[in-house]
C-alpha cells in the first residue's frame, strides 16, 4: 500500500474508537483552565500576585487559544490533524503536572501557557478531524464534543475548591488533578494517530482518488475535484467572517460571566453562596445547549438564523435585567444568559455543517476560534476597567447588552443555509 494510501485512511478509526477519542479530548479541553478561577485567592496568596497580574492570568485562555490556534492548521497540513492533537495533550499535561509548584508567578503563567497548547490546538482542529473522519457520524460526534466539552469545564470549577480542603492548603494537588486525563487522552490519541496515518485537512483529493471504489463513486469525483478547484482565501466569505464575530461575542459574554457573575451578583446584595450556585447554573444550562443544538442544526434547518437571533436577545434581555432590576429575580437573568450562551455549541456546529470540504473546514475553525479569542479577551479586561473607574456595574452591564445584541445579528448572518465553499469559489 502506498504511502498516500495511508496517509488517508479514514475507515481505520472505528465508530467506538472515534467516539472515545472526542470524549476524552473533550473533557480535558477546558477543565485545567476553569479550576483556576476558585483558586486564584490561594494562588494570589501563595505567589503575592495582585489584582493586575490576576488579570493577566486570566486572560490566558483567550490569548493562548488566539495565538496557537493560528499555527494549527498549518502544523496539521504538515504532519496530520491526529499526531498535532496527540502532541498537544501530552503538552498540556507536562504543563498541568509542573504549573503548580512553580517557583515564582512568572513562572506559573509560563506552564499555563504551556497547559493550554492542547485545548488551544483542539479547539481548531477538532471540528476539521469530525468533518474528515465523520463517515455518517457527525451528528454523534459534535453532539458528544460539544456537550463533554461543557461538562468538563463544569467539573473542573465545581471540584477545584473541594478538592484542595476546607483551608486550601492542597490547591496545589486540586490544580495538578487533570493531568490524569490529559495523559490518558494522550494514550488514546496515540492509538488514533497511528491507525489515521497522516491525516491532513487539505488530502481530501488524494483520498477521493486512492480510496477503494464504493457505490457513491460520483459524489468522491465531486469531492475530489472541489478539493483541486482554487478557492479565495477563507476571510473573504461573508459567512465566515459572521463566524467569527458571532463567535467573538459570545466568547466575550462567556469569559464576563465566567470571570465577574459572582461578583456582580454579590454586588447586588445576594450571599456569596446563592452567587456561586448560580455560576454553577450557567454551567447546567450549557450543558444541555450542547445536547440539543447540533441536533437543531439538522432539524430545523432554514429557521436556524432566527434561533440564532433570539438567543441573541435572551442574552441582552439577562444582562438588561441584572443592570435594572440588581436585587431581584437573579434566578431569571442569569438563565437568559445562561440560554443566550448556547450560541457557542450553535456555532460549533455551524463550522463543519456550513462547509462541504475538510479544508475549508479546518480554515474556517482556524479563523473562528483564533480570532474570536482575541475579541473575547477583551470582554473581561474592559469590563473590569470599567467597574474600576465607574465605581458602579450598570454602565457595564448595559455595555454588555449591547454585545449580546450585536452577537445575535453576527450569529444569524453566519447562520444562513449557504455553504462558504460555494463563496470561495473563484
Amino acid at each position: 500500500m502506498s504511502d498516500q494510501r495511508k496517509s488517508y485512511s479514514r475507515a481505520a478509526v472505528s465508530t467506538s474508537l472515534a467516539f472515545l477519542g472526542i470524549v476524552v479530548m473533550s473533557v480535558t479541553m477546558r477543565s485545567g483552565a476553569t479550576s483556576i478561577g476558585p483558586l486564584l485567592g490561594y494562588i494570589s496568596q501563595a505567589y503575592h500576585a495582585g489584582a493586575g497580574a490576576l488579570g493577566v492570568l486570566s486572560a490566558l485562555p483567550c490569548l493562548v487559544f488566539a495565538g496557537v490556534g493560528l499555527m494549527a492548521v498549518p502544523m496539521s497540513k504538515r504532519w496530520g490533524m491526529s499526531l498535532i492533537l496527540t502532541l498537544g495533550t501530552f503538552i498540556s499535561g507536562l504543563g498541568l503536572l509542573l504549573r503548580p509548584w512553580a517557583g515564582n508567578f512568572t513562572f506559573f503563567c509560563v506552564l499555563s501557557v504551556l497547559a493550554l497548547v492542547g485545548p488551544a490546538l483542539a479547539n481548531v482542529l477538532v471540528p476539521a478531524w469530525i468533518k474528515y473522519h465523520e463517515a455518517g457520524r457527525g451528528t454523534l460526534l459534535v453532539t458528544a464534543y460539544g456537550t463533554l466539552l461543557l461538562i468538563g469545564g463544569a467539573f473542573g470549577s465545581a471540584l477545584a475548591v473541594p478538592l484542595a480542603g476546607k483551608d486550601g492548603s492542597y490547591w496545589q494537588y486540586s490544580l495538578a488533578t487533570w493531568v490524569v486525563f490529559a495523559f490518558l487522552a494522550g494514550l488514546v490519541w496515540i492509538r488514533i494517530a497511528v491507525r489515521t496515518g497522516k491525516d491532513r485537512p487539505d488530502g481530501v483529493a488524494e483520498r477521493a482518488a486512492h480510496e477503494v471504489p464504493t457505490d457513491n463513486e460520483s459524489q468522491k469525483r465531486e469531492e475530489s475535484q472541489r478539493a483541486l478547484t482554487p478557492r479565495l482565501p477563507i476571510y473573504r466569505s461573508r459567512t465566515a467572517i459572521a463566524l467569527v464575530l458571532g463567535f467573538g461575542l459570545q466568547s466575550l459574554n462567556a469569559y464576563v460571566q465566567f470571570t465577574f457573575l459572582p461578583q456582580i451578583l454579590i454586588n447586588a446584595g445576594y450571599s456569596s453562596s446563592f452567587a456561586s450556585l448560580m455560576a454553577a447554573l450557567v454551567n447546567l444550562w450549557a450543558v444541555v445547549g450542547g445536547l440539543v443544538i447540533p441536533f437543531m442544526i439538522d432539524t430545523v434547518g432554514r429557521h436556524i438564523p432566527w434561533l440564532a437571533a433570539f438567543l441573541g436577545l435572551l442574552a441582552f434581555s439577562g444582562w438588561i435585567g441584572l443592570a435594572a432590576f440588581p436585587g431581584s429575580y437573579a434566578l431569571i437573568w442569569v438563565s437568559l444568559l445562561a440560554i443566550g450562551g448556547f450560541t457557542f455549541p450553535l456555532i460549533l456546529a455551524l463550522i463543519p455543517a456550513r462547509s462541504r470540504d475538510a479544508a475549508v473546514t479546518a480554515d474556517l475553525s482556524a479563523l473562528v476560534q483564533p480570532i474570536g479569542y482575541i475579541i473575547a479577551a477583551v470582554g473581561p479586561i474592559g469590563f473590569g476597567l470599567l467597574l474600576q473607574s465607574l465605581g458602579n456595574q450598570t454602565i457595564p452591564l448595559i455595555a454588555m447588552s449591547v454585545t449580546g445584541l450585536l452577537m445575535g445579528v453576527a450569529t444569524f448572518v453566519g447562520a444562513g443555509t449557504g455553504m462558504i465553499d460555494d463563496e470561495l469559489e473563484v
